[in-house]
């Protein structure tokens, strides 16, 4: 069984290294001293189309694969634990928005702005 990443995955694999390393670890201590939620991040993840990877594109994500999203969070980890805990998330509230109980569903009715915040503005409000 050949286990090599694709080429598209290894791709992936060297943006969102690259990333990480350059948008995200100059921030990742600051942000663990001051215990504080990186807005700055969001709204690059959002750019980027970081927070929804493994969405279909129908519904406002990037269109990738699982593969590619564990990639996203393996790379991003490694430079800050809190940003990647933020990807991963918006993943889980669009899984819990699509197949949630009827009750919960509103709780989780801020995916779509996780998915379509260009600035962070959205999902700010959805939040706060």
């Amino acid at each position: 069984m050949d286990f090599k990443l694709s080429k598209e995955h290894e791709m992936a694999r060297k943006m969102f290294r690259e990333f990480a390393e350059n948008e995200l670890e100059p921030l990742a201590v600051e942000i663990d001293e001051e215990e504080r939620f990186p807005w700055e991040s969001v709204e690059k993840f959002a750019r980027y189309g970081m927070m929804g990877i493994p969405i279909p594109k129908k519904y406002g994500g990037a269109g990738g694969d699982n593969l590619m999203y564990c990639i996203a969070i393996e790379e991003i980890s490694k430079k800050c634990a809190t940003s990647s805990v933020i990807v991963a998330y918006a993943r889980a509230a669009y899984r819990m928005n699509q197949e949630g109980q009827k009750g919960c569903k509103t709780v989780f009715d801020v995916a779509p702005a996780y998915l379509s915040a260009l600035d962070g503005a959205e999902l700010r409000k959805h939040l706060l």
